[in-house]
């Protein structure tokens, strides 16, 4: 019915009018509706064909994983070691801040293994591998510094001897001196008993106790005051990287649950 005066239809208030279709549930991920089950990843809503391609894409953390992850870290920590161990030589002092770049190395390693699998075990590892791989390195910057500086007196004590030590006025060596002291030396090596050195250790037992100390050197370095707290300040951040990098990023699919629609009688 139209109103005369306005020309135009008169509105109906006894009459609901709807604009539009009614809502589809949709996938979050690709757009297309859900059908009649859908997932939720957290809180988003997921179709069937979405959830299970990112099932699918999920690094599988099983037994056999873990231990190639671990042997991955492993050769991380050896080379963080080495190149630890190389740059302290270098420079004849033991740089802490390079225990930043071996719990990214170890715990790089360690993802790689794993293709992205991450969680608590693995995090245990990549703290085991970076503390052992900066501590054990203090054994070859040890050696190598002491060595250096073994020579250093070997060298020193040799220059001391070649330097020829005159007589002073008015000595003259005594007549037979040479050779009684020729005599003694032959009569003290004939009569002397050889002595029992120290007992010699076997090769397991030299790795060993090399391992305990190279374990314990970031302790002792307490003994140097503020720099050796300083130090094990420094390894604590390099193992929290390798610790944040292998932490589990866990992907939780709920479902499957049913539409609206289906749920209506």
């Amino acid at each position: 019915m139209s109103d005369s005066f306005l020309g135009k239809p008169r509105p109906q208030f006894s009459t609901a009018e709807h604009a539009g279709t009614p809502a589809v549930d949709s996938c979050r991920f690709c757009g297309q509706p859900v059908g009649s089950q859908y997932y939720r990843i957290k809180s988003a809503m997921a179709c069937c064909n979405c959830a299970g391609k990112l099932q699918d894409s999920l690094p599988a953390n099983n037994r056999g994983m873990f231990v190639r992850s671990f042997m991955f870290g492993l050769s991380g920590a050896l080379l963080g070691l080495i190149l630890y161990a190389a740059i302290g030589i270098l420079l004849g002092a033991v740089v802490g801040y390079m225990s930043f770049g071996v719990g990214y190395l170890v715990a790089k390693s360690m993802l790689i293994g794993s293709r992205g699998a991450s969680g608590k075990r693995y995090q245990i590892a990549a703290v085991v591998l970076t503390y052992a791989a900066v501590s054990m390195a203090a054994i070859p910057i040890g050696y190598v510094l002491y060595w250096k500086e073994h020579n250093a007196e070997l060298h020193s004590q040799a220059m001391q001897q070649k330097q020829p030590s005159s007589p002073q006025a008015g000595e003259q060596p005594a007549a037979g001196a040479p050779e009684q002291s020729a005599v003694k030396e032959q009569e003290t090596t004939g009569d002397a008993v050889p002595s029992a050195g120290p007992p010699k250790l076997g090769l397991g037992t030299i790795l060993g106790r090399l391992a305990v100390l190279g374990l314990a050197s970031p302790f002792f370095e307490l003994e140097n005051g503020l720099s050796g707290v300083i130090g094990i300040v420094i390894l604590l951040v390099g193992i929290q990287i390798a610790w944040r990098m292998t932490r589990g990023k866990h992907v939780t699919i709920y479902g499957p649950f049913e539409t609206a629609s289906r749920a209506q009688p």
